[in-house]
């Protein structure tokens, strides 16, 4: 089985997004591979990726919120279910009004909208500013090998439902989100070269 996840951490240049896992019971030839998301306008599959992938049956992602299957689904699960989830009663109220001058701005969200949403999703535009991308658009490596498994006729799988896998960051609490808002809005040089630094990393993998 190919797993992929977004890496946490970044990896050291000396090592490599893609690892071959055993044991725990897996009979086939296993692999992880740590994907992130990249400023090229197209992606290129690594070749020692691709020779993974011509050893795997089966592809499994996290889950593809953004996928055409799920896109229905989003509207309602992207909604606050209660007060307690708005921006407004997560963030401290200097922060907050400095988050909906940003929010306004940047990316044209009101007030009302700003409290609609939960905070996993208002996490994806906050993040927007640390994008080292010249631009907002970003390409996601994830994509790219469900594409692959698709065309190739491998097994393809999403380890959590749309509803699961939100489900499970729902339950965060709320000091999570004030954190990492704040962290976000606060160190977006430090995170720009965090992400440049993962896109190095992919790049110098597809030269091998």
């Amino acid at each position: 089985t190919a797993q992929q996840t977004n890496a946490q951490q970044v990896l050291a240049p000396s090592q490599t997004t893609l690892w071959k896992i055993s044991g725990n019971g897996l009979q086939q030839k296993s692999y992880l591979y740590f994907t992130t998301t990249l400023c090229d306008s197209k992606i290129t599959i690594a070749k020692k990726v691709e020779d993974a992938l011509k050893q795997v049956k089966t592809v499994a992602i996290e889950s593809n919120l953004n996928s055409k299957e799920n896109a229905s689904k989003l509207p309602l699960l992207i909604s606050v279910g209660s007060d307690t989830q708005m921006t407004k009663n997560i963030l401290p109220p200097s922060a907050y009004n400095q988050f909906l001058s940003l929010a306004t701005e940047s990316f044209g969200i009101n007030e009302q909208m700003l409290n609609h949403f939960k905070p996993f999703y208002l996490n994806g535009f906050l993040s927007q500013m640390a994008n080292p991308c010249e631009s907002s658009k970003v390409e996601k490596i994830e994509d790219v090998i469900t594409a692959y498994a698709k065309k190739n006729n491998l097994e393809y799988k999403e380890l959590y439902t749309p509803e699961d896998a939100i489900a499970r960051v729902d339950k965060y609490p709320n000091s999570y989100w004030q954190q990492l808002f704040l962290y976000i809005y606060s160190n977006n040089d430090q995170i720009k070269t965090t992400l440049q630094t993962k896109n190095d990393l992919f790049h110098q993998e597809n030269v091998d």
